[in-house]
């Protein structure tokens, strides 16, 4: 017992420590600072850097941090693309373009790339979830929304739209990763759905409506905890000399720590995840709520210190895991007052989208993955209010952070992190995806 609390401390921190020494190898970071690095090393670097990329969320994921797959699964996609983006095919697209004036060249390079990067976020989210319109949503509110003119940009060009091409590779790409995926993992869900039950729509989408609003409570507070978290770590890095490469090191030492209290909260795969969805612990002991909220704090807080430790891994599955334990608590807490509401597991998924849809900004893509997961189109009803209302709160409480990066990347500011993307006002960056969504042409 005392060797596997010690295996539980330790192998985190040598994790911690690879991939620092990964990331040191793909240039210094494993943002837009190292694709420079690289770039200037010429394609060698560049091929090598989705690699080592894949590798630091290996050694981040496999030793147990609190992190998600899907991230990593959406950068390396963002890596493959910078380096097909510089292959012989589109260095010729380039030349032709080059025909044109130069800031329109420049423009179907920068929407060529968003595409291919767009396309490779549709994939990771198809492939982690089995879920095709799940990843194409996601590719929609993340990769392509952030950008002003998005897909629906009119080329005119040679009459072209911009919006076309990229809307069919995000739809390919989603498929055939979702294809390869159940080809080789099996067609059954992500997740293993306990029975649940829509017990009555008066009181159950109230009840939702609350878990919503307490959703987007908790994703405030886990985007305010990363902000200060990753400020914390950079001042040990500016201020206080400690070495980069140890500081994702500390982050897992710290989250294994808490792996100590809470086992559950470790990445061990869905297998902890499908046990918040039952309620039950390995044992088969009920957690009850108090338990439940004590998981999805310890949850919360251990992902978001390894987050700004530098550590590599995502935001999207610890999101969903988070939104269980804590609508789970919430269907316990609330089934006694005798409403003749729902089961908890009800509530559990209820609580996986709307925590989703206020961490990472993705409403739609948090209502449809619930659905692609149960197959069941009464669970929507009581989702879409608590997902809205989450988004809400969230956005209300942080609306010029509107996330420009996609839910994988690093923490602003954090260890191998990107400087910080421009922000973007909320009011130019829906309706151009829903635009390219149906193919229309929207001016900028």
């Amino acid at each position: 017992m005392c060797l596997g609390a010690v295996a539980v401390v330790v192998l985190p921190v040598f994790g911690g420590l690879g991939a620092a020494a990964l990331r040191e190898i793909a240039g210094g970071d494993f943002g837009e600072g190292g694709e420079e690095a690289a770039e200037s090393k010429g394609s060698p670097a560049k091929a090598a850097r989705p690699w080592l990329r894949a590798g630091a969320a290996v050694l981040t994921l496999g030793t147990g941090s609190s992190l998600g797959p899907e991230g990593p699964s959406v950068d390396i996609g963002r890596d493959w693309a910078h380096f097909l983006d510089g292959t012989a095919l589109f260095r010729g697209q380039s030349a032709r373009a080059g025909g044109a004036t130069l800031p329109r060249a420049a423009h179907a390079t920068c929407a060529r790339r968003k595409a291919l990067v767009a396309a490779g976020s549709a994939a990771g989210v198809a492939a982690g979830f089995n879920a095709a319109i799940s990843g194409v949503f996601f590719a929609l509110e993340t990769a392509l929304l952030a950008d002003r003119g998005g897909m629906g940009v009119a080329d005119t060009a040679g009459g072209s739209r911009v919006g076309e091409a990229p809307l069919v590779m995000v739809l390919l790409a989603a498929v055939v990763a979702a294809v390869v995926s159940s080809s080789v993992l099996g067609d059954d869900p992500a997740f293993n759905i306990p029975p649940y039950s829509l017990n009555s729509t008066v009181a159950d989408v109230p009840a939702s409506w609350l878990l919503g609003l307490a959703s987007g409570v908790v994703s405030v507070a886990f985007v305010n905890l990363e902000r200060t978290s990753t400020r914390f770590f950079a001042f040990l890095e500016r201020d206080a000399d400690v070495p980069r490469g140890l500081l994702p090191a500390a982050g897992a030492l710290f989250g294994s720590l808490l792996v100590l209290a809470r086992p559950e909260i470790a990445y061990r795969g869905f297998a902890n995840f499908n046990l918040i969805l039952r309620g039950f612990d390995g044992a088969g002991i009920s957690y009850g709520a108090a338990a439940l909220f004590q998981i999805s704090v310890l949850k919360l807080v251990a992902t978001a210190v390894g987050r700004g430790s530098g550590l590599v891994g995502g935001i999207l599955a610890p999101s969903l895991f988070v939104g269980a334990a804590l609508g789970f608590g919430f269907g316990d807490l609330v089934q006694p007052l005798g409403l003749g509401l729902g089961q908890p597991a009800l509530y559990s998924l209820v609580g996986m989208a709307a925590v989703l849809a206020g961490v990472c900004r993705v409403p739609l893509t948090a209502a449809l993955l619930t659905f692609e997961l149960t197959q069941n189109y009464s669970v929507l009803v009581p989702t879409l209010g608590a997902v809205g209302l989450s988004f809400w709160v969230a956005s209300a409480a942080d609306p010029v952070h509107a996330r420009t990066r996609t839910p994988g990347s690093p923490a602003e500011g954090a260890p191998g992190s990107p400087a910080p993307a421009r922000e973007v006002p909320l009011e130019g960056r829906l309706v151009p995806s829903l635009a390219a969504l149906e193919g229309l042409l929207v001016a900028d």
